[in-house]
């Protein structure tokens, strides 16, 4: 098993951030891995945050810097997700 990755703790404004712009808007000011609840509270999903490129916020849907995660996969990967946030992901579907 793959320990998950290391998530920092957000003020409490911001204790079910929907996406990374709620992240940001409960005072996250780095890039990074959080944890988001974009189907409400119950259900955390770890995301990669980029909230320095062109002065916005963005939730990172796909990463690739140095080729550790194979992208040569079939639908069923996409649609559900691969890798992990903190390295090389494909965020898929959110259920």
């Amino acid at each position: 098993p793959v320990a998950p990755p290391a998530v920092p703790a957000l003020p409490c404004a911001a204790v079910s951030p929907r996406d990374c712009h709620d992240v940001h808007a409960g005072g996250a000011q780095s890039d990074g891995v959080y944890l988001v609840y974009p189907m409400g509270p119950g259900l955390p999903v770890p995301v990669y945050c980029d909230m320095s490129t062109d002065g916005h916020v963005w939730t990172v849907f796909q990463k690739r810097f140095n080729g550790s995660v194979s992208f040569f996969r079939g639908w069923n990967d996409y649609r559900y997700g691969f890798g992990r946030a903190d390295g090389e992901y494909w965020l898929g579907e959110v259920t």
